[in-house]
């Protein structure tokens, strides 16, 4: 019984969470869970690359790859901690499989993958109204049925001059950035579009052509997404700039943890926002998590002084654990949770 690409992340984030999160921990990191602890749990077993790559993944697939990966003795399941681990055979699958097939290097998930998704929508789209407009072909079936694509699509294709200086200016843009890819990336990317000539392929028949893993033909796809968006600028490539022109690439905050992050700035104190807003107190203490994690110049001194910060940090690293009830009951309870947490947040973002 062979595994896949995804089979071999599975195992990595095994790997990396060292017996100390459940499988649950690993499927909401690759559906990219829009919790504190998902996004923290990617940042400290340093997974947050893998982190929302993998929307489509159930619940039943997800497990069924446990319990294969389980039956060809690549992984161990700790039942009394709902924890798994590898065996020697899953250490050697994963090493070589990374070998033969390396992440992508400008692929992250927890960066980019929600404007990766609404950019190639637009990107996709405007292409293939371009090209049966260029074709002289009025009707066809778009291939978005979103509608805020659409209109975005439509609004932006009616501010410009003339379509076809715009459909060379976007083609020229496309190509440089494509002449920078390896020739497999740049053909899977070429072949996942739709003209008028032709409807894009499937990850699927991309996989039959390369002869490839389907997962890694997926990953490499993206990779091409996700660095477009980190290499577009105004100045050299302005049409794919646009794309992406509302979408703050630094906004990676829930909407509810931008309140909350408005109303601690106000000098308003946690219980004061959960009575306020009519939330729990620890829904609002996983949103200052969430803030911190993701803004490098969020003071967490309310909260936690540099002692305490020390004491934790230290603690968990006697220990080598980012388990937190360990590093909980080692202080004999004297932190919270929510304490620990920040800590080594804290910690983790002084290491990057």
């Amino acid at each position: 019984m062979s595994v896949d690409y995804l089979d071999l992340l599975i195992m990595d984030c095994i790997s990396a969470f060292q017996n100390e999160r459940s499988g649950s921990a690993i499927y909401h990191l690759l559906k990219g869970k829009k919790s504190s602890q998902t996004i923290q749990d990617g940042k400290l077993f340093s997974l947050a690359k893998y982190r929302g790559l993998f929307p489509a993944i159930s619940p039943i697939e997800f497990h069924e790859r446990l319990l294969k990966l389980h039956r060809i003795d690549f992984i161990i399941h700790h039942e009394a901690v709902d924890s798994f681990s590898l065996t020697k055979e899953g250490i050697e699958s994963v090493n070589t499989g990374f070998i033969k097939s390396p992440w992508p290097r400008f692929l992250h998930g927890a960066h980019y993958h929600q404007a990766a998704r609404v950019f190639w929508s637009r990107l996709s789209l405007m292409i293939q109204v371009l090209s049966n407009y260029l074709n002289e072909r009025r009707s066809y079936i778009p291939i978005s049925s979103d509608h805020k694509i659409r209109e975005w699509v439509k609004k932006h294709l009616k501010d410009q001059g003339r379509l076809d200086h715009f459909a060379e200016a976007l083609y020229k843009e496309l190509e440089e950035i494509l002449l920078q890819q390896g020739e497999k990336e740049a053909e899977v990317f070429v072949y996942s579009l739709t003209s008028a000539h032709r409807v894009g392929w499937t990850h699927r028949q991309l996989a039959n052509r390369f002869r490839e893993d389907y997962w890694y033909i997926y990953a490499l796809f993206w990779n091409v997404i996700h660095y477009i968006i980190q290499t577009s600028s105004k100045s050299e490539t302005p049409i794919l700039n646009e794309m992406l022109s509302e979408y703050s690439m630094r906004n990676f905050l829930t909407a509810s943890s931008r309140k909350t992050l408005l109303m601690l700035k106000q000098g308003v104190t946690i219980s004061e926002i959960a009575a306020a807003r009519s939330l729990k107190t620890a829904t609002i203490e996983d949103h200052v998590v969430e803030i911190a994690i993701h803004d490098p110049f969020f003071s967490i001194d309310p909260f936690l002084s540099k002692g305490e910060l020390d004491i934790i940090t230290t603690c968990a690293e006697k220990l080598r654990t980012n388990k937190l009830k360990r590093i909980n009951e080692s202080l004999n309870g004297k932190f919270s949770y929510f304490q620990i947490r920040l800590a080594l947040t804290q910690k983790v973002n002084q290491n990057e």
